[in-house]
């Protein structure tokens, strides 16, 4: 495999400092292989890009990340309000978090459901879809004032069929659904695009030993020639951690700021540490295989209620806390500037909050479920250990210096 590395005899060099820090270790002079951290807490599907995800008990691992998940997305078909046949992001259209979708009881069909809309149900199988119109579809983020913005290839796909284009013109034309930036611009034209496996995209491209684009400086990163992603917008798939969550909830002073803003496929449970998830290299899900990537760079997303696509702090408080309106990601650059500005990420550099993850080939059509418990293969060599009881070792320490000091001196 032309990416193949060794990563189980990756050296972990973060343990004196784990240690240090007063955290519970795995020594890097043991056999880590196996430890348990953790387990599935929740499984969240995402079939149509930007629009509300729905938790599940269970998925199969596709070739692409879960099955189904970002394998539609939505575009404005002549670039009215939007760049032309772009796959249309919540960041440029957050109300799109208000469209929500569910799978039918006999597992064949999508529903998708809007306020005041009639549900629209479509085929799940791509095979369905072959006869109607072919669409390339622009994997990018392109400014609609400047022109600028980043372009990450393109996906074929085929027209999900007039119903669901005129569904989905009908509702994102609406004034109270539209951005303010985009109401005063002639009603565009919106389709709903379904993909298909021999377009999905070449992850080695945006980073690996072989990457091509000039994005990002990933190239350290972990990928084998077999990854591939449909409409994410890079990996196959985000994992997150609720005791990551607790931690940052902490730090803003409130308690109920939720998971979904992230838009986590994985979300990990019974975790002892914040942040561990971004110190494991190879790791194992209910005995299926999976690596890091890399850490995600947070953009406006993760400040948005994924039910209304308002910010959670819209009005200046949430939870009783005042807060700006991107509260989240200011209070993860505060107490994680070297992430927030790492340099590999390029233009896309901001405050991490997951990780992008991808699966073994040898894991494609297993199944993942809620409660597989995770046990970590290898860990980082570079890893940043997080921890909350510095405040208190430097106490400490800043005290037995004033009392050697006072020693020193009185004599």
């Amino acid at each position: 495999l032309r990416c193949k590395k060794s990563t189980t005899s990756i050296r972990n060099t973060t343990q004196n400092q784990s240690l240090w820090l007063g955290y519970p270790t795995m020594d890097s002079s043991s056999n880590i292989r196996g430890t348990p951290v953790g387990y599935v807490e929740e499984i969240w599907l995402y079939p149509i890009k930007a629009a509300h995800g729905f938790r599940v008990q269970k998925a199969e691992l596709g070739d692409t990340g879960f099955k189904y998940d970002r394998s539609w997305a939505v575009v404005d078909v002549d670039g009215t309000r939007y760049p032309e046949r772009e796959y249309i992001s919540q960041r440029k259209l957050p109300k799109l978090a208000t469209v929500r979708t569910e799978f039918s009881e006999d597992g064949t069909q999508l529903k998708v459901n809007a306020p005041d809309m009639p549900t629209l149900t479509l085929p799940l199988e791509e095979e369905a879809y072959a006869r109607n119109d072919p669409v390339t579809v622009n994997c990018s983020g392109i400014s609609t004032t400047s022109g600028g913005g980043w372009h990450l290839g393109v996906c074929h796909g085929f027209s999900a069929g007039d119903e669901a284009t005129n569904w989905f013109t009908t509702y994102l034309n609406r004034p109270e659904v539209a951005t303010k930036a985009h109401g005063s611009k002639p009603k565009a034209k919106y389709m709903l695009v379904r993909s298909v496996s021999k377009s999905t995209r070449d992850l080695n491209v945006l980073c690996g030993r072989n990457q091509e684009s000039p994005l990002f400086d990933l190239k350290e990163a972990l990928t084998e020639e077999y990854d591939r992603v449909r409409f994410q917008d890079f990996a196959p798939f985000l994992m997150v951690n609720n005791r990551s969550l607790r931690d940052l909830n902490e730090r803003m002073g409130t308690t109920k700021y939720p998971i979904t803003p992230f838009r986590g496929s994985i979300v990990v449970g019974g975790c002892s540490r914040p942040w561990a998830e971004e110190e494991w290299a190879t790791f194992e899900i209910g005995g299926k295989s999976f690596r890091y990537i890399k850490e995600c760079p947070r953009c406006t997303v993760p400040a948005r209620n994924q039910d209304t696509g308002e910010y959670h702090f819209a009005g200046g408080s949430f939870d009783g806390v005042q807060g700006k309106l991107l509260n989240p990601q200011s209070t993860l650059k505060k107490a994680f500037p070297k992430k927030a500005t790492d340099e590999t990420w390029g233009t896309w550099a901001g405050p991490f909050f997951g990780v992008y993850v991808a699966h073994s080939f040898s894991s494609r059509g297993q199944i993942l479920s809620v409660g597989d418990r995770i046990s970590v293969q290898s860990l980082r060599s570079n890893a940043t250990v997080v921890n909350h009881r510095i405040p208190f070792i430097v106490t400490i320490m800043i005290a037995v210096l004033v009392a050697i000091f006072s020693i020193v001196y009185m004599k």
